[in-house]
């Protein structure tokens, strides 16, 4: 079947949703997708499984001892791996070796992070989401997408995860790996940020339900990411194999990736605006009305400008914008909620493989490949049922699983049980996390939708510093179960804001300025065309 001609009317240029319902969806937004989608944000997804497979924790047994002139078979004393004691005196182990059944090597192997430096396992993971705290930091406090373009950021984002990727073996000593981890965090929170924007923001409201497809996508990169872990075993050999693919992402968006028109459009940027397109009304075979032709040329000589609401420029976009304005302030704290609930469930739940006693190869494919069906129906239901239904539903879901988890005595059912519902609350705060993307770049405006994202990500990733600190209070209490008791009670209320306060959004126009979002909200909008590609 051929789509009827379409054409992009001088009238149509009043109204950037216009223009991409007329553009439809074809070529342009086939070439953003691969770039951003697959080079920015599937090549990039395993990045943050380096806590799992970089420092798996092997077993070990010493090798020697610091006081080895004691007579007799040391094993047998009283102690452990660490510590034996001899007289009273306590004898400290001077190396060991490693188990590598499971896997070859390791950064515990590396630097011996056992006994006494232990800890430092765990606090990788807090100094991995202080980066990512920092990016939405910088996103957010700064507003530099909203003010310097989507493919800079882009580029620096995946740049700065790329070069730590490739620079990890690299690291004489432990404090500097843990520095490149935390710039590995800055660029992958970055990275993930702007390439969601981009991909919303070349999508007119009717098909705007694909913007998912960036969550689902880094799913399975993710479960793509555990399966080269279980071919190559060693953590150089993974993490450079890891950078590498990156490397070559970069340079396919360096080379290929177009600003965002929608960014152009809303920040009065009218020369490229109009060179932009022309160029994506070719690629998708939509004409443009000879009155709109000369309004584009006068755009590209600078004799017209796209009339941009005072105050409302790129340059001026901050959180402040945000935070005076109450409707903005209120969706704000109440997104961040369920960002914060999202965040310290998914990866509590994902990071915390091993604890299931499970072959973590084996959980992170089986998990991933069994999340990316659900996301696909949450892809399927959200423009038939809406987006509040759909979001209350995956959250419901989180919270039924978490309180079965929790409370369910597993002693009188098969021990695969509870690694189902294990399996299924992670699945269900999947597409959570998926769903909070999507909608959350739907209710700001274009000038300050990077900015909006970026607080609630930032809240977010905050949230996930801490995260670890519930593990160690259930510790305190010896109750395995506490952690997942507060992970379910954060969903349930997640659950009441999300169907009490937060507004439909289905088949509504994106706002551009801070200003036009009441009228924008209010207004349906006709379904967009597709193209064959």
């Amino acid at each position: 079947m051929v789509a009827k001609e379409r054409t992009i009317e001088l009238e149509d240029l009043q109204s950037f949703d216009n223009v991409l319902n007329k553009l439809g969806v074809g070529k342009f937004q086939a070439k953003i997708f691969f770039l951003v989608t697959i080079c920015g944000n599937f090549f990039n997804a395993p990045t943050y499984l380096f806590g799992q497979f970089g420092f798996y924790e092997m077993e070990y047994t010493c090798e020697s001892w610091k006081t080895p002139d004691i007579l007799g078979n040391i094993s047998s004393l009283p102690g452990n791996e660490c510590y034996k004691t001899v007289g009273g005196e306590m004898i400290e182990c001077d190396s060991w070796n490693y188990d590598s059944s499971v896997r070859s090597s390791s950064v515990v192997e590396k630097f011996d992070l056992v006994c006494d430096r232990k800890s430092l396992v765990k606090n990788d993971k807090s100094v991995y989401f202080a980066g990512f705290f920092t990016a939405a930091f910088l996103l957010t406090a700064f507003s530099i997408c909203d003010k310097f373009g989507r493919k800079k950021l882009l580029v620096v984002f995946l740049a700065l995860s790329t070069a730590a990727q490739l620079l990890f073996p690299l690291a004489p000593t432990f404090v500097l790996l843990e520095v490149l981890r935390f710039v590995e965090g800055v660029g992958s929170l970055g990275t993930d940020t702007v390439t969601f924007c981009m991909l919303a923001e070349c999508l007119a409201p009717g098909v705007r339900q694909y913007t998912l497809a960036h969550n689902m996508l880094y799913i399975v990169g993710v479960a793509a990411g555990g399966v080269l872990a279980y071919l190559v075993r060693g953590w150089v050999g993974w993490t450079v194999g890891l950078g590498a693919v990156n490397l070559a992402g970069l340079v396919l968006l360096v080379a290929f990736a177009d600003e965002s028109l929608r960014w152009y459009y809303a920040t009065g940027r009218s020369e490229q605006f109009a060179k932009l397109l022309l160029k994506a009304a070719e690629s998708n075979n939509t004409h443009v009305s000879p009155e709109a032709m000369r309004l584009l040329g006068d755009y590209r000589t600078g004799r017209a400008q796209i009339p941009v609401p005072s105050g409302m420029e790129a340059k001026s976009a901050s959180l402040l914008d945000l935070l005076r304005r109450p409707k903005y302030l209120r969706r704000l704290l109440l997104l961040s909620v369920i960002w914060a609930t999202c965040a310290i469930s998914f990866y509590g739940l994902f990071l915390g493989a091993t604890m299931l006693g499970v072959d973590v190869h084996a959980y992170i494919i089986i998990a991933n490949l069994i999340t990316f069906p659900a996301r696909l129906l949450v892809f399927i239901v959200l423009p038939i049922i809406g987006r509040k239904p759909a979001y209350f539903i995956v959250l419901l879901g989180s919270a039924v699983c978490l309180y079965l988890v929790t409370f369910l005595n597993f002693d009188n059912y098969p021990p695969i049980l509870k690694f189902m519902l294990a399996v299924a609350a992670s699945c269900f705060v999947s597409c959570s996390f998926m769903t909070s993307w999507f909608y959350t770049g739907e209710v700001f405006p274009t000038t300050h939708r990077s900015t909006g994202i970026s607080f609630c990500s930032c809240i977010g990733r905050l949230a996930t510093i801490f995260g670890p600190q519930i593990a160690r209070i259930s510790d305190a209490l010896e109750w395995n179960e506490f952690t997942t008791l507060v992970y379910a009670v954060l969903t349930t209320i997640s659950c009441a804001i999300v169907l009490i306060f937060l507004p439909e959004t289905r088949g509504k126009k994106m706002p551009d300025h801070i200003n036009d979002s009441d009228l924008n909200m209010n207004t349906q909008i006709e379904q967009v065309e597709t193209d064959d590609c």
